[in-house]
Formats: C-alpha cells, sequence, structure tokens
C-alpha cells in the first residue's frame, strides 16, 4: 500500500523540481520517486570490477599495467640475484648507460624502418 511522505524543499528546489516534472508531463511525486530510486540502485548495484580495482589516479595507471607489473618483478628479481649494477654519482651512471649504449648491435635503418615521402 503507498506511503506518504512530507518533504519539506526550498522554493529553488522546488521549482526545479516542478520544471522538470512539467516537462516530462508527471507528477512531482513520481519525479522525486524515480530519482530517489534510480540513485539508489546506483549505489548498491555497482559493477563488481569497480569494487575489486583499486582507486589509482590517471597519471599512475601506466604502474599498474600487467606488462609493466611482469616488469617490475623481473627487475626486482635481478635485484635479489645480485645482477646488478650499481652506481654512485649521475656521471658513473651515465657512463654506464653510454657503455650499454655501444655493447648493443647498431639497427639498420634500411629495409624495414621509416622511409622519407616525397612530395
Amino acid at each position: 500500500m503507498p506511503k506518504t511522505v512530507t518533504l519539506r524543499l526550498e522554493d529553488g528546489v522546488y521549482e526545479e523540481f516542478r520544471q522538470a516534472a512539467e516537462a516530462e508531463n508527471r507528477p512531482i511525486s513520481n519525479l522525486i520517486e524515480t530519482a530517489a530510486l534510480n540513485h539508489l540502485h546506483e549505489q548498491q548495484f555497482v559493477d563488481d570490477v569497480e569494487v575489486a580495482a583499486p582507486r589509482v589516479a590517471n597519471d599512475q595507471l601506466w604502474f599498474h599495467h600487467p606488462e609493466m607489473q611482469a616488469r617490475i618483478a623481473k627487475a626486482e628479481e635481478d635485484f635479489a640475484s645480485g645482477r646488478a649494477t650499481r652506481t654512485t654519482t649521475p656521471q658513473q651512471a651515465q657512463e654506464f648507460l653510454d657503455g650499454l649504449k655501444k655493447s648493443r648491435p647498431q639497427r639498420s635503418r634500411s629495409g624495414g624502418g621509416p622511409t622519407s615521402r616525397h612530395g
């Protein structure tokens, strides 16, 4: 059986409800009831993924990508097993990185590389 609820609204809020109800050609009570139920359902029935997913800032999503997590795990494994090079100054770090560049074979740009456009 329907129940009656008394609701006190500021004039501006009432006017918003009145205009919205009038635009949809229905009573204010129906508009408020529908809006309240929709809000409750949205709050109660949250997607399972949304519940399980941690709240992560957009600029940090890359860190939580499975590929990045695998690379981090591999790096931690390398550190734990002693497969790491430690430097103590920025200059040492730069020299180490430069040495890596020199020891890698250079890739050929002919064949599959980017081409220039003439036009």
